[in-house]
């Protein structure tokens, strides 16, 4: 399951179980003794796991014979170059049991599933690029000292939400494939600049764009066989894509659930 996150993000209002959204995950919690369900993933933002909404989800689990685990996880954790920290909670029916300790909180899986090492940005582009996802004039003359910027050989990015496309300050990166010496270089020459015109000239030769909906969804560990309908739009792609779970992360929580 992965209710409504909006009374939990960190760019929201926080209203928790206040907030209407939260109706229908407290419908199905209401729901849980009666229901006969083995197995139980939950997932939702960093901030879920202080909340009232929490504190209700466990206890209702206890309650109903569950025995659960939390976590809070991030794509970079199994060699992902892709930050979005999210909350996760595994839980079985009693009489089964995890195959490891129930601890408070964990920030990793028990066992061997996670690495340290990181592969690079360059592992997941598209070539020949179409010039739609190139940043505009108007965008990089309002926006240039607030970009995160990935390279070819980055093992980083920035989580991607569903106004990534639309809006840009922390919506998620972009990507040049310059150097970041080039890069450094321009910027420098940029910030000592008045004439936006000129400044919008050197900014558009590091040929900064959006990731495609491709490239997010190979962030998003979706294997290149998945693809949108041809009628879907960017702008839905992107939509949906910030929304959406890490496959790599969520497939190794399963494979322990069922353990």
């Amino acid at each position: 399951m992965s209710p409504p996150c909006q009374p939990f993000t960190r760019n929201g209002l926080q209203n928790d179980i206040n907030d209407k959204r939260t109706a229908s995950f407290l419908h199905v919690l209401s729901l849980l003794k009666d229901l006969d369900i083995k197995n139980i993933l939950i997932e939702n933002v960093k901030g879920f796991e202080t909340s009232k909404m929490r504190d209700i989800l466990v206890t209702t689990l206890s309650e109903s014979g569950y025995t659960f685990q939390e976590f809070l996880l991030s794509p970079q954790q199994f060699g992902i170059p892709n930050s979005r920290l999210r909350y996760y909670c595994l839980a079985k029916k009693l009489p089964e049991r995890f195959s490891f300790q129930i601890t408070d909180l964990r920030q990793s899986l028990p066992g061997n599933a996670e690495t340290t090492e990181c592969f690079p940005i360059s592992s997941i582009l598209e070539d020949n690029v179409n010039e739609k996802f190139y940043l505009s004039d108007s965008i990089l003359e309002k926006y240039c000292n607030i970009f995160d910027i990935c390279y070819k050989h980055s093992k980083r990015s920035c989580c991607f939400t569903k106004a990534y496309g639309r809006f840009i300050e922390g919506t998620g990166s972009i990507f040049t494939d310059r150097t970041e010496e080039e890069v450094e270089k321009v910027y420098l020459e940029v910030n000592q600049l008045t004439d936006p015109v000129t400044k919008v000239k050197l900014l558009r030769s590091l040929g900064l764009r959006f990731f495609t909906p491709k490239e997010v969804c190979r962030l998003m560990s979706f294997p290149d066989s998945f693809s949108f309908p041809n009628h879907i739009s960017d702008k839905k792609k992107y939509m949906v894509l910030g929304n959406s779970i890490n496959v790599k992360v969520v497939s190794e929580l399963i494979k322990l659930l069922n353990s």
